[in-house]
């Protein structure tokens, strides 16, 4: 793993399979910042890991819109974000880190 991602990676887990796989919970501008460095990563192929947003009480919809939006524009695509995942419950968690297992 490329440096820029173990860092990116840091904030949200200590070690472990959880250290490939960030999922944010929701959070402030601290938080905000080091998603977008991990979306980042992935949408440049820097990391191969996916991050799943825990979308609590729809938190993360905004972002989600966000997304979709640049992607309607052109300026990602579908491509680049398929490593981003929104969840709702822990078992959606659960369902998207089992085939990583």
């Amino acid at each position: 793993m490329r440096k820029q991602a173990r860092k990116a990676l840091g904030p949200f887990v200590s070690a472990g399979f959880a250290a490939r796989c960030p999922v944010p919970m929701p959070g402030g501008t601290g938080t905000l910042e080091e998603v977008s460095e991990v979306i980042s990563l992935i949408a440049l192929a820097q990391l191969d890991a996916p991050c799943i947003l825990f979308n609590l009480n729809g938190f993360y919809d905004d972002l989600r819109a966000l997304l979709n939006r640049m992607s309607d524009m052109g300026l990602s695509s579908p491509r680049r974000q398929r490593g981003i995942h929104f969840a709702h419950a822990l078992q959606e968690v659960a369902d998207i880190l089992a085939p990583l297992h």
